[in-house]
């Protein structure tokens, strides 16, 4: 099992696509993304995300949360928007004059521009340069000036892979940047994380000598020979298939009976079909058997089929004895492919890897150990010195690891009684539990051989109510404990709170795990000021840790150092008769009241937005479903982001107004949702034309044709089905942009709003918006004494 494993690591070539934004590179294509256990294979030949020029041609795009898919911003040139607080214009029978706002003598409050202005970003911090013989100048007169050699950041390595070994020219990635002004503002990782840990690789010499060619040669043979093991001459298959005394009806009948028939035949047959093109050709590969049945089987007038998917392979019988005798020592020629591979430094694995044959008899490869396996990499130093309970490995844990509070290199113990003895109130039977762990090898500059980990049990009435006192106990006894699992979050109802038991967690907390059984995550926030060095966010499949509506603060992980992101991570596939544990994977970026406290203010939630985009974007947490870009430290626009955002928390938050979604940075890189969630407690959705005006909606929801499609929500669902547009002062009408963001509201509501069904409720006395909305197609009336009910 271990062996098969290490496919996820490797590089795949052709076998297939399986489309992410973000995975697809040279060096590995075999790669463990959001599902990130799940296996996805992409094409050496994949072009690259982000387009050459300046114009980027949309038309046929998909959406994608990967920035080179976009259309790219042009910056405008209209000034900042001051936002004076909309004043709804008294009704009248006429049609309204436009009056211009008051200029207030008290300075407004500035809202941000839909689309960043082209005037004074903040400068960088600009580095003194160095004089140009590298002098360092010291503070000892007396002393002779020292000169520094200058740093080479390139250096030729011996990579030795076993049998294989050739040179390459390594290059150092050097530790990622860090503005000050959003360490200034906390949204910096307290302990800087680094995604990429291992080099860069530049020119490899040597790749495809003549002794790597022949020990490439022997692993193919080997990897081969072991995939086809199913049908050596032990095997099921040629003790039914080659006796002559059964029917070609019972031979079919038997591996129709076969669940796992299609899926051997087919995999035997798609690699070496091709050599089937004459006698000749499949007669120099096959063993004995196959060479004194040649003329028998070559003229086999019996067929047997199997399922394809949604065909059906059908080939006379003796064709498939021949490839069942293939002798895969006589194949001792490798295709260019691999040769080329050798040349870039990728190799066939030792084992676990997938090979076929071409038509002239040359082994072709379908996954690839890369030079420096930067994911293997990034998991080992996770698992050593992320993890709170590490190892010195890079597999993650299982579920049933998961569930049980499992760790690869502890042996634990239940200690509850030790603490009841101390005179904390734990129930037997379950509820609290009290582990010790103890380490069994040890793990470089790790210094923690033993730990302490209580799991609360919060759909036990006790264990919840005790809890607080439990944990505010520990700290008066001062009883170090080294994490919490609280499990069963919402299994009661999804609106159990959690907020007082996370908030009386101590302020230093090594390791915290977290099981929801419902998709309220809105309790994180309790964590905000607690400085946990590893946060695991786990759920089931029966809750579906894959769907697209799982939300978190930003703001809630400013103190948390590593999000666990190494655990496994699929569960939709699985029966819901199962209950497998795994990590949760989120799309989505919520925010709470606190956040928006003053009307006008949206400085907090653009703090946590950058955070996230951003900032802390190097963080798997950070990238949503699809997983980091090929340099996720240096090249920011290339990783993935969560697509969604869900402000049904704050009431008075009605369109992305003031919302800021490129880098501030670097203008030109910005980041383009599919999911907007919004709150409403009616079946009418009122906004003024001031925010319509600025809504953002079409210029920063991904409209291109896709699946899932984008779209607009309500946080009461469907039961929200119109829309009121209230005229303020200044902004008796849409302009171009607010029409725009109308319609993209019509278009993209999640089953609320449509063009030609839904009404758009004015006050009376608005004449002017009445005439534009109705010339633009829209249902349009005037407001009456039904509409408006609240819904509680």
């Amino acid at each position: 099992m271990k062996n098969s494993r290490k496919a996820i690591f490797y590089s795949s070539i052709v076998l297939g696509t399986i489309a992410t934004s973000s995975t697809a590179g040279s060096l590995f294509y075999f790669k463990i993304t959001d599902s990130s256990s799940s296996l996805r294979i992409n094409s050496n030949s994949s072009k690259p995300n982000v387009a050459a020029g300046d114009d980027f041609n949309t038309a046929n795009n998909f959406a994608s949360n990967k920035d080179g898919l976009l259309i790219k911003e042009k910056t405008p040139d209209k000034p900042k928007v001051d936002f004076v607080p909309p004043t709804i214009t008294p009704p009248k029978k006429e049609e309204p004059k436009v009056i211009n706002p008051p200029i207030e003598e008290k300075p407004p409050v500035v809202v941000q521009p839909s689309n960043p202005v082209e005037e004074k970003p903040e400068p960088e911090p600009i580095a003194p340069k160095k004089p140009k013989d590298e002098t360092i100048i010291i503070e000892n007169p007396d002393l002779p000036p020292v000169t520094q050699p200058k740093k080479d950041d390139k250096k030729l390595t011996k990579i030795k892979k076993d049998e294989i070994e050739y040179f390459a020219e390594i290059i150092e990635i050097p530790p990622r940047a860090e503005d000050q002004s959003d360490i200034d503002k906390g949204l910096t990782n307290r302990v800087p994380y680094r995604a990429e840990i291992t080099p860069d690789v530049g020119t490899i010499s040597n790749g495809a000598s003549e002794a790597n060619i022949k020990a490439s040669i022997a692993r193919a043979q080997k990897n081969a020979k072991s995939g086809d093991w199913v049908f050596s001459s032990s095997s099921s298959y040629r003790e039914i298939l080659e006796n002559e005394n059964r029917s070609i009806e019972i031979k079919q009948n038997y591996f129709n009976n076969i669940g796992s028939a299609p899926e051997q035949l087919g995999n035997l047959y798609s690699k070496y079909f091709r050599l089937l093109k004459d006698k000749e050709t499949i007669g120099k590969y096959v063993d004995d058997i196959g060479l004194k049945n040649l003329d028998k089987w070559w003229n086999s007038t019996e067929y047997i089929s199997w399922q394809n998917g949604w065909n059906v392979t059908r080939i006379p019988l003796g064709h498939l004895l021949l490839l069942i005798h293939i002798d895969h020592s006589k194949i001792t020629k490798l295709s260019k492919q691999i040769i080329d591979a050798l040349n870039r430094g990728e190799v066939i694995p030792k084992d676990g890897g997938t090979m076929s044959v071409n038509e002239n008899g040359e082994w072709v490869a379908h996954n690839f150990e890369p030079a420096v396996n930067k994911v293997t990499g990034e998991m080992t130093r996770n698992n050593k010195h992320k993890r709170v309970l590490g190892n010195n490995e890079y597999w993650w844990r299982t579920p049933n690891q998961i569930e049980k509070g499992k760790y690869a290199n502890w042996s634990d113990k239940d200690i509850t009684n030790e603490f009841r003895n101390k005179g904390y109130d734990v129930p037997k039977g379950g509820g609290i539990v009290i582990t010790k762990y103890t380490r069994n090898e040890e793990i470089e500059n790790e210094s923690r051989t033993e730990a302490i980990v209580v799991t609360i049990d919060v759909l036990q009435d006790h264990a919840y109510n005790y809890a607080k006192t439990f944990i505010e106990k520990t700290i008066a006894n001062g009883d170090e404990i080294t994490g919490y699992r609280i499990r069963n979050i919402g299994k009661k109802g999804a609106n159990q709170s959690l907020f007082d038991i996370m908030k009386a967690l101590p302020k230093k907390l090594p390791l915290l795990e977290l099981f929801f059984e419902s998709k309220n995550t809105a309790d994180l926030i309790a964590i905000k000021d607690k400085e946990i060095d590893e946060l695991a966010l786990i759920t089931n499949n029966r809750v579906n840790s894959l769907a697209d509506d799982w939300a978190f603060n930003p703001w809630a992980l400013q103190n948390v150092a590593w999000v666990n992101t190494a655990d496994y991570n699929v569960s939709s596939s699985y029966s819901p008769n199962d209950t497998i544990y795994t990590r949760i994977t989120f799309d989505n970026l919520a925010f709470d009241p606190e956040d928006y406290k003053t009307p006008g203010d949206f400085s907090k939630i653009n703090d946590g937005l950058r955070m996230a985009y951003w900032v802390r974007n190097n963080e798997r947490i950070f990238q949503g479903p699809f997983g980091p870009g090929l340099k996720p430290d240096r090249d920011l626009s290339g990783n993935s982001y969560p697509m969604g955002i869900d402000l049904s928390r704050i009431k008075n938050i009605k369109s992305l107004m003031g919302l800021v979604f490129y880098d501030n940075k670097n203008p030109s890189n910005i980041r383009k949702l599919n999911k907007i969630k919004l709150y409403n407690n009616s079946n009418t959705f009122e906004i003024s034309t001031f925010e319509m005006n600025k809504a953002q909606f079409n210029e920063i929801l991904i409209k291109q044709s896709s699946f899932p499609r984008s779209k607009i929500m309500f946080s009461n669902g469907t039961i929200t089905s119109k829309i009121k547009i209230v005229p303020t002062q200044g902004n008796t009408i849409l302009d171009s942009s607010g029409l725009a963001n109308l319609s993209t509201l019509m278009q993209y509501s999640d089953g609320n709003f449509s063009k030609s069904n839904t009404e758009i409720i004015i006050p009376k006395g608005a004449n002017s918006l009445e005439s534009q909305l109705r010339n633009a197609g829209y249902r349009v009336r005037f407001h009456s004494k039904y509409d408006g009910l609240n819904i509680n």
